[in-house]
């Protein structure tokens, strides 16, 4: 289903009050965490219509000096998405920006990290998980990239 959009919205969010602090206290232990671990972290904003002003963008990319953080809300034009169809609502990607997203995810996570994607995987699990897939997108008209 898809709710039109008429534009993105500017999301009034106060980083200011318990939630935000209690979170920051979470990304700490979790940063620490994966720098003991040796893994790297990793935060992003996913792709919605209403979003975080500039200055809270910054204060939580300020949470963490050890994580990487990506708001994909810069990258609306390289993933083509049309405000009249791949919205659900304000905050979520119907069907068909979700496989907008994830196809610009996977090649973003391929390029970013060097992944082998010709690498041998066991194609009986892929091949029913995309005939799963592609039977629900094909209920909506949704064309997978190959």
């Amino acid at each position: 289903t898809a709710a039109p959009q008429e534009s993105v919205q500017l999301r009034e969010v106060n980083m200011e009050n318990v939630n935000f602090e209690k979170n920051s206290e979470y990304i700490k232990k979790l940063e620490e965490l994966c720098e003991k671990e040796g893994i790297k972290l990793e935060f992003f904003i996913v792709p919605s219509c209403w979003n975080y002003s500039d200055e809270n963008v910054e204060k939580l990319r300020g949470l963490s000096e050890y994580a990487e953080f990506y708001d994909f809300n810069d990258s609306f034009e390289e993933m083509g998405f049309d405000l009249q169809n791949d919205f659900y609502d304000l905050l979520h990607l119907n069907i068909f920006g979700a496989v907008k997203f994830s196809d610009y995810l996977s090649e973003y996570i391929s390029q970013k990290y060097n992944f082998d994607l010709e690498r041998v995987h066991d194609e009986d699990i892929w091949n029913t998980r995309i005939s799963k897939l592609e039977e629900a997108l094909n209920e909506y008209s949704v064309k997978v990239s190959e």
